[in-house]
């Protein structure tokens, strides 16, 4: 099963300042990316998919210095986003429901960047690193990541409150206590008692007892 570990991050006012130029640059990347898959179907009828962006991603990075500040990962988290935009709204049309176009993002209207795979990015003794970020980020753990887990991708978030992360882990799935109780109802005319946890009570028991420990295990 996957939970998601969600955090408050402490950055100092530099790595506030960084997080927001992220988030906007990321917001404009999205942007570019959506004018892009208009421009193509309009002007040629192409659809450009998320492995074409990725490779237009890949030579911008080549050419330009800026672009290649920030790990790739990141980048391909936001085209992803809109893919899975595009995507959403092709199911809407699919079904006849109000199909909603993927829209630009203006400021304030963009408030998330993230690391698919947790590739580019690193999480430990409470604290984050990756590249473009100035230093390494304090992120308040109230509560551990099982050892157990795994960490398979994390999202940064801002909002009225500050900074959060959440990191998206994959656990075992949990077996069967032995303590787990066994309930069993026979409400039969061949045997007027109920089998709860191993005993057999009457069937007056069964009314004031059966019930109630069936609702209490629903």
């Amino acid at each position: 099963m996957t939970l998601t570990f969600r955090y408050r991050l402490l950055p100092t006012k530099r790595q506030h300042r960084v997080l927001e130029e992220i988030l906007e640059g990321q917001r404009q990347l999205y942007n570019a990316a959506l004018e892009e898959r208009i421009g193509a179907y309009r002007k040629a009828g192409v659809s450009r998919t998320y492995f074409d962006q990725c490779k237009a991603l890949t030579e911008w990075r080549r050419s330009d210095p800026d672009a290649a500040k920030l790990p790739a990962n990141l980048q391909r988290w936001t085209l992803k986003c809109l893919d899975e935009a595009y995507k959403a709204f092709f199911r809407r049309v699919k079904v006849g429901g109000k199909p909603g176009f993927p829209r630009f993002r203006g400021k304030g209207r963009f408030d998330t960047f993230g690391f698919g795979g947790f590739s580019g990015i690193r999480f430990e003794n409470e604290r984050i690193r990756f590249k473009g970020l100035p230093g390494s980020l304090g992120v308040h753990c109230h509560r551990t990541i099982p050892t157990d887990g795994s960490i398979r991708s994390c999202v940064i978030r801002r909002e009225v409150k500050g900074w959060f992360i959440g990191f998206a882990t994959q656990l075992p799935d949990a077996l069967p206590s032995a303590n787990d109780q066994v309930v069993g109802v026979d409400a039969t005319g061949f045997r007027r008692s109920c089998a709860i946890g191993g005993m057999s009570a009457p069937i007056v028991a069964w009314q004031s007892i059966g019930i109630s420990m069936l609702r209490g295990t629903s």
